[in-house]
């Protein structure tokens, strides 16, 4: 999955500090919530496409991350009031 200047640009300007959990919708590559995972308890991230899931996925593993969940479906779907974060 390609990282757009879109992606940069946010990662610059999202506020970094401590919080219990985090929600990436439309996740991609999976780089906000890679970066999220640095000062979040708990990320999780969430995309309709599968190959975007696996890309996420691999980044997580590939980055020894542990406090990242990944989930496929649209949207809040996955994450709803029947799923937890």
């Amino acid at each position: 999955m390609f990282i757009g200047v879109d992606s940069r640009w946010l990662a610059r300007a999202c506020v970094r500090r401590p919080v219990s959990s985090a929600l990436d919708l439309c996740t991609g590559s999976g780089i906000q919530a890679l970066l999220a995972a640095t000062h979040a308890r708990r990320v999780t991230a969430v995309d309709i496409n599968p190959r975007a899931v696996r890309c996420t996925r691999f980044n997580a593993q590939a980055l020894d991350c542990h406090n990242l969940k990944v989930k496929e479906g649209d949207l809040y779907g996955p994450v709803g009031e029947n799923n937890s974060i």
